[in-house]
């Protein structure tokens, strides 16, 4: 018997003190400032216009079509990455090569076609637009 009622009063303890809690976000930053930090997620994420295929095309047009390696440099390739940030105007900023393609000239001209974007859809939090972070990892087979 006091095993039955030293079983009933560690479940109940043990309910109140583990319980679950629910998760809250804390959104003052997003109220008072008007925009997120970077590394937040956005409720809507940032959209080119006409989405990811228009990208790949405008990648291929204004880049991929553009370029031309020597043997020596396409071994030493590899497939890029760039980040840059959609601001809250939806303009692309702060192009970065975030890991080289190991060809200077292929990562000088990746960030020149970045530069020629036109405008995003910016992303959007608690329906306000504000400032996101993109990646684009880059695959290209040299023939």
């Amino acid at each position: 018997m006091d095993k039955n009622r030293s079983l009933i009063i560690f479940l109940i303890i043990s309910s109140t003190t583990f319980g679950q809690v629910k998760a809250k976000l804390d959104t003052s930053k997003f109220i008072a400032s008007g925009k997120t930090e970077i590394g937040t997620i956005p409720d809507i994420a940032a959209v080119y216009p006409g989405g990811l295929k228009q990208m790949t095309k405008f990648i291929n047009d204004n880049f991929v079509d553009k370029i031309s390696i020597s043997n020596a440099e396409a071994q030493s390739f590899q497939a890029p990455v760039a980040g840059w940030i959609i601001d809250e105007k939806g303009t692309v900023t702060d192009i970065k090569i975030i890991r080289t393609s190991n060809v200077p000239k292929i990562d000088k001209e990746l960030i020149n076609t970045i530069q020629k974007m036109p405008q995003w859809k910016p992303a959007q939090t608690m329906g306000q637009p504000v400032k996101s972070d993109f990646r684009f990892p880059l695959r290209i087979c040299f023939k």
